[in-house]
């Protein structure tokens, strides 16, 4: 999602668009699917537009060295051009088709890393040693800067334990490069960016993404469905969004849902009947997914469970529930919370205080629990909508 449907994220992309030119690396954890390689790609080609070389680096399905540098290599010689960077990633690609793109033709004539690019009988670690270095030689050859996000950052530890202290002392060298790491391991990331004795200590700025503001994001959903001459009213699309904490693929879920809905139901002018079963479709489409997600963490431990059972039937700090602390000590509970928040499952809103990030597995687990989720997630959102007076 760019451009004009990316809602709701002007504030942070004006705040990293700047700290980047200014040459400050950044951190950017969030959970999944809400916006941040949109946000990453959206800073990217901002950046690109206003002469600075770009390159996104996704790290997400990464397995060995040798092919984190073949990413890192050919997201810079091709930021711009897809065709080249699918023909650099692929294994079977020949030098000889390589050569029609006169980007790749330059870069191999002047640059090591590049020559031995198809060569797989380069070590692996010398080829990523390489990478790294090419991150800085190649913005210094075309004598401008270089940004480079990469996403999912917090993979690079499961490729190999040794590779963060390699990136961090060839990172600290590089004059023409500005960092920007992302991924939804929030702890993982913040462990290996504020931990005091891990090397990346005091390397970045940390940003946090917002939740979108309810009410743009609103205003955006009553326009799409504005086009498709379906009208809803504002306090509707705003249940949408507090449903669902304004987390854009899942409000985009039960917006799509909604739609499918009055479809069905050939109504023009969505009603209160159509956003409950509009809700139940959506629910019903994603439940599959939340039930392996649900045997997933019940392999992981039982109590982790009745964490997740806990946070969602009681909206209240999760330290002072009885329940819980009669199961276990707060070190335990907290070691849940831990794995739960590592997984992307919960966010910590404050002290003891979490929130699901996926409001759909919330309500499966009160779905188990025999509770009406959609009254449920009504009432929470209705206190919510209390304090945001907006007019249709």
């Amino acid at each position: 999602v760019t451009g004009h449907n990316l809602v709701g994220r002007e504030a942070v992309i004006k705040t990293l668009v700047s700290d980047l030119r200014g040459g400050q690396h950044i951190l950017l954890p969030g959970p999944r699917r809400t916006g941040k390689s949109s946000v990453l790609l959206e800073c990217l080609a901002t950046l690109a537009r206003q002469g600075y070389l770009t390159a996104y680096v996704d790290i997400a399905a990464v397995n060995t060295p040798r092919e984190l540098a073949l990413r890192i290599v050919s997201a810079v010689l091709a930021s711009n051009n897809s065709k080249l960077q699918k023909l650099l990633q692929s294994v079977t690609t020949k030098l000889k088709d390589l050569f029609q793109f006169k980007e790749f033709k330059a870069a191999y004539e002047q640059f090591e890393v590049v020559a031995t690019l198809k060569e797989p009988s380069v070590d692996e670690n010398q080829f990523l040693d390489q990478a790294f270095d090419f991150l800085d030689e190649f913005p210094k050859k075309k004598k401008k800067s270089l940004i480079v996000a990469f996403d999912e950052f917090g993979e690079v530890a499961t490729i190999d334990a040794t590779i963060i202290k390699k990136i961090r002392a060839k990172f600290q060298l590089h004059k023409h490069c500005t960092y920007l790491f992302s991924g939804s391991q929030e702890s993982v990331l913040k462990e290996i960016f504020s931990d005091p004795n891990e090397p990346f200590f005091g390397f970045t700025k940390l940003v946090t993404l917002p939740p979108i503001d309810p009410k743009s994001f609103a205003k955006y959903i009553q326009s799409q469905f504005l086009k498709a001459f379906i009208r809803v009213h504002i306090n509707q699309a705003l249940l949408i969004c507090q449903v669902t904490h304004t987390h854009p693929f899942y409000a985009k879920v039960f917006a799509n849902a909604v739609y499918e809905q009055a479809c069905l139901s050939g109504l023009k002018t969505i009603d209160d009947a159509v956003l409950r079963e509009g809700y139940k479709r959506a629910f019903t489409t994603l439940k599959p997914q939340m039930e392996s997600l649900w045997l997933e963490l019940g392999s992981r431990s039982r109590f982790v469970r009745q964490v997740c059972q806990s946070l969602a039937l009681q909206n209240t700090n999760v330290f002072s529930q009885n329940g819980l602390r009669q199961l276990a000590e707060s070190a335990h509970i907290a070691q849940a919370l831990k794995q739960l928040e590592t997984k992307g499952i919960i966010q910590r809103m404050g002290s003891g205080s979490y929130q699901f990030s996926n409001c759909f597995l919330r309500d499966f687990i009160l779905s188990l629990a025999d509770v009406d989720y959609f009254e449920r997630g009504l009432s929470l959102a209705a206190s919510q909508m209390a304090a945001l007076p907006v007019k249709s």
